[in-house]
């Protein structure tokens, strides 16, 4: 890592920015300033939010109004997508969405059909629904291809859904899943939040290729086509004012594809939070619904915390994967700050689930083990130096035969700079028991500057275990330009062996709409057989745009498909 030189690296990031053309302000409201990533609620807005996931949060802060005044204008000053120097793409990736427009994609996920490794699913949040002429559109934004990531066959967003008698738009936190017979699932989180209409969690089913509908069929036509997402299932849903209620936050779904006695079921899992005045209460919940989405359990609780203790705390960032033999492994976090202390700690936690057959039941629940108390975790709402984007300790888990590995990124150097951190590294252990013991940790990437974002994914029960991550040790210089690598391991435990993805590192701060001030919560791998793809985010494409009167090429934030060959 290299260390900070008094104000001279801010200096040399700052005039990179304007030699660039673009204009950074400490404060007003002409850009993100320098704290944009801690950036204030709007007037009026949830006290919840400021726990919440960054997409939520972000709807719900001044600069989110900013920018959907400014986004519309500038989209549609933008012709088609053009090819420059700087932003082309030689290294083999592809831009995931066919958008034409400068709006950005981030928080992407992934699934392979088991059937045909070629054909695949992406999830991404999708900012186009800032074109939708009402406002309020629709932000769970797809992509389809048939021919391993070549093309882009199809993409759109999930439309709005009935909410307790109200329709209401999809809002992003896109997770996309398959089962064993290439039936795909896509959840996402509806809400308004220009209104205290219901919120909640919904999965949305796309028949498998051969169908008369889904994504591969003929009648689906891409956008919010019924015909691509025919069958919509609702998880949950509530209202959420000041006077109570819930709101639904970040799901993470997967489906069983093992031979257990639920198998075929989709699993979901998700943060709530109190909204009455005063109720700072989080849970973490989960819900397995029947294969055709027709009906799904009521939720259960895994772990809940009034959140007014000393020092405060909440739940959040909920992950599962189903192992080979139907057991469900579900992680998140329970975060904790002290305000006197400023000390923050992150308990990972894990429960297994057994399989049932039943539909009413998610199955049984195994004790709550803590896989490691952080004492590192990246702060909460803070950001990697000198970069501005929001980021937090957000753990994954992945299995394989009977050994579950769970993996997260913490910080690896003392100190912290205003709204900085100075370091970070990705670190895993695993458990052979279901959580009864755990390995010590387990080092998977310590390169220079920060390593961020993990995600896993294991091919096989004896496959490698891939564990992917964004890294900015290749930008010595301005020190918050991000590659992409994998490290894999034959067992699921170390020696991790790094691989570089990508060979044009990203400028993370080069987004026409949110610069550096957004980049989504995470970013997903999946592995089929000896295929595996990283569905990810990045700034390399532009667009022409006309600023002033004089035609200038942009960067975005466009939504990459990286494809990488197994062992």
């Amino acid at each position: 890592m290299k260390p900070i030189k008094g104000a001279s690296d801010g200096f040399r990031f700052l005039a990179g920015l304007a030699l660039a053309g673009w204009t950074l302000s400490v404060s007003g409201d002409q850009g993100p300033s320098l704290n944009s990533t801690q950036a204030a609620l709007a007037p009026g807005a949830p006290h919840w939010a400021a726990r919440a996931s960054s997409s939520v949060w972000l709807r719900y802060t001044t600069k989110w109004r900013q920018m959907k005044n400014t986004a519309v204008a500038r989209a549609l000053a933008a012709p088609a997508q053009e090819a420059s120097p700087a932003a082309t793409v030689v290294f083999g990736q592809t831009v995931f969405n066919k958008d034409a427009s400068p709006m950005p994609q981030n928080e992407t996920s992934i699934a392979i059909d088991p059937r045909n490794t070629n054909r695949i699913v992406g999830g991404y949040q999708d900012f186009r629904g800032l074109l939708d002429s009402s406002g309020n559109g629709n932000f769970t934004g797809w992509s389809s291809s048939t021919d391993g990531g070549k093309t882009v066959a199809k993409d759109g967003q999930l439309p709005a859904v009935n909410l307790l008698g109200t329709m209401v738009p999809s809002q992003g936190e896109p997770v996309v899943s398959v089962d064993k017979n290439g039936n795909f699932f896509l959840a996402s989180v509806h809400y308004d939040p220009s209104s205290s209409s219901p919120n909640g969690i919904v999965v949305f089913r796309s028949p498998a290729a051969g169908s008369s509908t889904g994504v591969f069929a003929g009648s689906c036509a891409g956008g919010i086509d019924p015909d691509c997402w025919p069958t919509a299932g609702v998880v949950a849903a509530e209202t959420c004012d000041g006077t109570g209620g819930h709101f639904n936050d970040k799901p993470y779904i997967a489906v069983d594809r093992s031979s257990s006695a639920a198998n075929g079921s989709v699993y979901v899992v998700w943060t709530l939070f109190g909204c009455a005045q005063g109720d700072t209460s989080t849970a973490i919940q989960i819900a397995k619904c029947t294969n055709n989405l027709a009906s799904c359990t009521a939720p259960v609780t895994l772990e809940s915390t009034a959140g007014n203790g000393s020092p405060p705390d909440f739940v959040q960032f909920s992950h599962l994967t189903v192992g080979a033999t139907g057991k469900v492994y579900v992680t998140w976090v329970e975060h904790t700050f002290d305000p006197i202390s400023s000390a923050e700690t992150d308990s990972i936690r894990l429960r297994v689930i057994t399989p049932a057959a039943s539909t009413s039941s998610v199955g049984t629940l195994g004790a709550m083990r803590t896989v490691h108390v952080e004492a590192s975790p990246l702060p909460w709402g803070m950001s990697p130096y000198p970069a501005l984007y929001w980021t937090a300790t957000y753990p994954k888990v992945g299995t394989r035969g009977a050994r579950a590995i769970i993996v997260w990124d913490r910080r690896n150097l003392d100190g912290l700079v205003d709204n900085w951190y100075l370091g970070s590294e990705i670190v895993a252990k695993y458990t052979d028991n279901d959580g009864a013991t755990f390995s010590s940790p387990q080092t998977v990437s310590s390169g220079s500057g920060f390593q961020l974002q993990p995600t896993i994914c294991v091919a096989s029960s004896t496959g490698p275990v891939v564990i992917g991550y964004a890294s900015h040790q290749n930008d010595a210089t301005w020190l918050h330009r991000q590659d992409w690598y994998i490290a894999t391991s034959s067992t699921g435990a170390a020696p991790y062996r790094p691989l570089r993805l990508t060979s044009l590192p990203n400028d993370t701060a080069a987004d026409l709409v949110f610069t550096e001030g957004f980049i989504g919560d995470y970013q997903e791998a999946a592995c089929q057989a000896k295929v595996g793809y990283f569905h990810y985010t990045a700034n390399y494409t532009a667009k022409s745009l006309s600023i002033l009167g004089v035609q200038k090429s942009v960067r975005q934030q466009d939504n990459f498909l990286a494809r990488f060959t197994l062992p």
